[in-house]
């Protein structure tokens, strides 16, 4: 997934600030796929903020005599925001 979210806002001196949510999935190496986000954003001048990593279950479901079933999943989902003035 490779989509990216940004938002802007405005503080006092009128001064903007806009933020970017950029999305990570699990890789083998998931070390080296948020260096490698922060080190393409840093050369655009996007400062880090923070990242966010979670596991989410999805249950599976029994089908009707076993047909449609479906065994649980694990979800990987990871954001990384950054802000630039």
């Amino acid at each position: 997934m490779k989509c990216k979210l940004k938002n802007n806002l405005t503080i006092k001196n009128h001064k903007i600030i806009s933020y970017k949510v950029v999305p990570f999935n699990q890789t083998k190496n998931i070390n080296q796929e948020l260096q490698n986000i922060l080190d393409s954003n840093a050369s655009e001048e996007w400062e880090y903020i923070n990242h966010n990593y979670q596991h989410y279950l999805r249950p599976g479901k029994s089908g009707c005599f076993g047909l449609g079933s479906r065994p649980d999943e694990i979800w990987h989902v990871g954001h990384v925001v950054f802000k630039k003035k």
